[in-house]
Parts: C-alpha cells; structure tokens; sequence
C-alpha cells in the first residue's frame, strides 16, 4: 500500500495483524486474509501466514476471542476488514486480489459477515467480490446446535480466563 500508517491504523481498530510479503508476488493473489478459530491467538495464525508469504503475498492475520466469535457485532469487524483489504489492493492492478483462509465456526462467522458485505449492493465493498479468488476451509465449520457452542465455548474460554 502507498499508506503504511492508514493501513496500520485500520488493521488496530479490527484487532488484525498485517504483514507485507519480503518476496516478489508469485501469482496474482497480493493478499491473504486469515481468520482464526475461537479462541485462536496471533502466534498461532502467524504459522499459517508464514506460506502466503513466502509466495509474496501480504497477511491479514485476524485472532479471535470467544467473546467476539459468539457475542460481538461481527458486520463492523467485517467492513474494517475489507477496508483494509481494499487499501492494500488499491495500488494493485484490477486483476490482482485476494484470498480467504478460514478456521472452524470462529473464521467462518467473520467471513460471512464479510460476504453480506460484499453482497449489499452500492458500498464500497461490493467491488471486491470480482477480487476474491478464493476461499480455504481450514477444519471446516460445524453445525451450530447448543451442544457444540457449548463444547467449543468451555474449550476455547479457559484460555482467555
């Protein structure tokens, strides 16, 4: 991005963690966005961000809480993600664009907050629909009854305890 410090700024107030590639672009994926399980820290997505970046691409690696995976607005965490994603991707040309990387119930959550986004017609975040060129499942979201939030709840909240 030509603007470090906004893009910064912007990845701090959705609690991301950016990290530009030291390679040359390989493909025409320029940016990855991690979004981590319930529970997830940024020293663990760091390992999965590693491969992107080696292929040159940037990461937006995102943590999440079991607070924000279960109670917290998640549209509002989603537009400052694409926000982020759109500054990083504005110097690039239109053929350029990114990737989704999602963990369990906690990244999908986030990630279909960011396509109903994507999806509503007139915002700023409707051009880069044509921009994402693909979305990996990483330990596939289960079905949300009671008894597996609940299950993923008591595991993920002893570590933020």
């Amino acid at each position: 991005t030509n603007d470090p410090p906004a893009a910064l700024a912007l990845a701090k107030s959705c609690r991301a963690v950016v990290t530009p590639s030291q390679t040359p672009p390989q493909c025409n994926v320029r940016v990855a966005v991690i979004l981590g399980w319930m529970g997830s820290q940024d020293r663990f997505l760091s390992k999965y961000s590693s491969m992107y970046e080696e292929q040159g691409i940037t990461t937006i690696r995102v943590p999440t809480t079991p607070f924000e995976t279960m109670l917290s607005d998640k549209t509002s965490r989603a537009e400052g993600l694409l926000s982020l994603v759109g500054l990083l991707l504005q110097s690039e040309k239109p053929s350029n664009g990114f990737v989704v990387h999602m963990f369990s119930n906690g990244g999908a959550m986030i990630y279909e907050a960011m396509v109903q986004c994507m999806n509503r017609p007139g915002t700023s975040y409707a051009c880069l629909r044509s921009r994402l060129f693909g979305v990996v499942y990483d330990s596939a979201p289960g079905r949300l009854i009671l008894a597996n939030a609940w299950r993923g709840l008591t595991t993920a909240v002893p570590n933020f305890v």
